[in-house]
């Protein structure tokens, strides 16, 4: 357990909170938030615990399937999958069955007049806000203890933009690329950024009206050429490295953050569904 080794590492062993994220090969801030978890969940599940003998009151008005899926996701820590393997109980098989099924003993839970009920539901709701994934349906969930950045979200975003075949980029430049200048052709340019899967960069110049046309092929567009250049140059020198080191990635993950944060499209891509669409898949099947 993640919480277990960095509480380890830090009172322990006296590691820093950045020897500890080397250690667990974890970024500073992912780090920081394994450390935050485990102390909570110690001092919560001390107090509960010298409180009340057990997770549940014997006498409970919760269904037995619902003390087995609690018990299975705080104490063993297992995902959704697995919990559902173990508990081998058809009726909870879809995805709408749990969730009226948890919001049903939930409630039961808080509306119950036995206050180690109540201790119970409280400690549950904690616990989902806490944990690094949740166990609570979205209407019953509280707002997250930790402002995340979407690791996810950049990793697919920068995947976006650097696995592109070299035809598509020259279909691209083909259809939507502008040849002479803006002065000479009056109208607004934003320059796309696109790398292809061999790491080589390329910045098209496009109409800014089409700026549409570049999110929905998921590309960032940017104003100016010279950020568009500096983007394009940290992306690839971060691709080329073999070996990510967590520094490096301490160092790269920031900038590009900043970096998108300035391209026009910015809003309408963190909102785009991560498939490319209909258009790429046209860009891929023009013959030149």
């Amino acid at each position: 357990m993640d919480e277990k080794t960095a509480l380890s590492l830090s009172f322990g062993q006296k590691k820093s909170t950045w020897q500890g994220g080397e250690v667990m090969n974890k970024s500073h801030y992912k780090y920081l938030e394994i450390m935050q978890r485990g102390r909570f969940f110690l001092q919560y599940f001390d107090a509960y615990f010298d409180k009340h003998h057990n997770l549940f009151y014997p006498l409970s008005p919760v269904d037995d399937r619902f003390q087995c899926y609690i018990r299975y996701a705080i104490t063993e820590r297992l995902p959704m999958k697995l919990i559902m393997d173990k508990m081998d109980d058809h009726s909870l098989s879809t995805l709408d069955e749990r969730r009226e099924f948890i919001i049903e003993n939930m409630a039961a839970l808080k509306d119950s007049k036995i206050p180690w009920d109540n201790d119970t539901y409280d400690l549950i709701v904690e616990f989902d806000r806490w944990n690094n994934f949740r166990i609570l349906p979205g209407e019953i969930q509280s707002p997250s203890a930790f402002k995340r950045r979407n690791k996810h979200r950049d990793k697919r975003l920068l995947k976006l933009t650097s696995q592109w075949n070299q035809l598509s980029i020259n279909n691209i430049e083909k259809r939507f690329g502008l040849k002479g200048s803006s002065e000479k052709l009056k109208i607004e340019i934003i320059y796309v950024v696109l790398i292809s899967t061999n790491l080589t960069r390329r910045i098209i110049r496009m109409r800014a009206t089409q700026k549409e046309e570049a999110t929905k092929m998921n590309l960032f567009a940017f104003k100016n050429i010279t950020t568009a250049t500096r983007f394009a140059e940290i992306c690839t020198g971060y691709l080329k490295k073999e070996i990510k080191h967590c520094k490096e990635g301490q160092k790269f993950w920031p900038q590009f953050r900043e970096f998108i944060k300035h391209s026009v499209n910015y809003d309408d891509l963190l909102n785009l569904s991560p498939f490319r669409g209909k258009m790429v898949e046209e860009m891929d099947e023009i013959k030149l």
